[in-house]
């Protein structure tokens, strides 16, 4: 009998703790979603779609999007290293350094170099996160960014032509301190939708563990030449959601489609 009890008391306590720990991810889950941006950019020149589905209760991927004085918009789709919490807490730290430096310096290539070197400070566990970080001028449609090991986003232009913008300007985030970070320029013009998205989305796998893939993506935006940035993410979702097909989501899912009305 008392080894019953005992088995019991054990069931118990363990139960309990279960119960605890599930609450407190509950709890981690609902700060890290008041974290991303709760409204949209009110401006006529660009309409702004987002969305992100953690893999676990809390995540690594995060977007951030605000304006920087009048006619500049940033925005940023990032994914760290690893799941749970440990990424969580990774991701919070990026996201605050790097909304906390765009306000001073406009330029993607030296905000994210600045990040980079305070997460390389102290990084006992060698995390990192990769960014795609983008300020948009909306009076002139041209946009400056930076790629740190980030999955190429796509732009679907108002002709309907698909291309994915393929500059890389260093490496992951957080490993090396010293890196000098690059950035590039580009034009959208009024009816071009940006993609900017994680690896979810490209590396999400169905029961029969093949990968969605590149081709499968631009499939979905040549298929609907004329979608608004909203449509865009619900079809790459719904497309994403169709293929794995009752498979076990393996990673964050996150997208942010922006297109400029002129």
């Amino acid at each position: 009998k008392q080894s019953m009890d005992a088995l019991n008391e054990t069931s118990q306590a363990l139960a309990r703790a279960n119960e605890r720990m599930e609450q407190e991810l509950r709890v981690g889950r609902d700060i890290q979603k008041s974290m991303l941006p709760a409204t949209l950019p009110q401006r006529p020149e660009v309409t702004l779609c987002a969305s992100m589905e953690a893999a676990r209760e809390v995540g690594g991927d995060f977007y951030d999007y605000y304006m920087l004085g009048e006619n500049e918009l940033c925005f940023c789709v990032a994914d760290v290293s690893g799941k749970g919490v440990p990424s969580a807490l990774f991701m919070a730290m990026s996201k605050m350094l790097i909304k906390s430096r765009a306000p001073d310096d406009r330029s993607p290539a030296r905000i994210i170099s600045r990040v980079n070197a305070e997460l390389s400070d102290d990084n006992p566990e060698c995390m990192f996160v990769t960014l795609f970080l983008g300020i948009l001028d909306l009076s002139t449609g041209e946009m400056q960014f930076t790629n740190a090991g980030h999955n190429p986003p796509m732009v679907r232009r108002a002709s309907g032509q698909v291309e994915a913008i393929s500059e890389r300007h260093g490496p992951v985030a957080g490993i090396m301190p010293d890196v000098e970070y690059e950035q590039s320029s580009g034009l959208l013009a009024p009816g071009d939708v940006l993609l900017v998205y994680t690896d979810g989305v490209t590396e999400a796998m169905n029961v029969d563990e093949q990968l969605y893939g590149d081709d499968r993506l631009l499939d979905v935006l040549r298929a609907a030449p004329d979608s608004d940035a909203m449509a865009m993410v619900d079809r790459v979702n719904a497309s994403v959601e169709t293929f794995a097909h009752g498979a076990e989501q393996a990673d964050d899912i996150t997208l942010i489609a922006l297109e400029f009305n002129g």
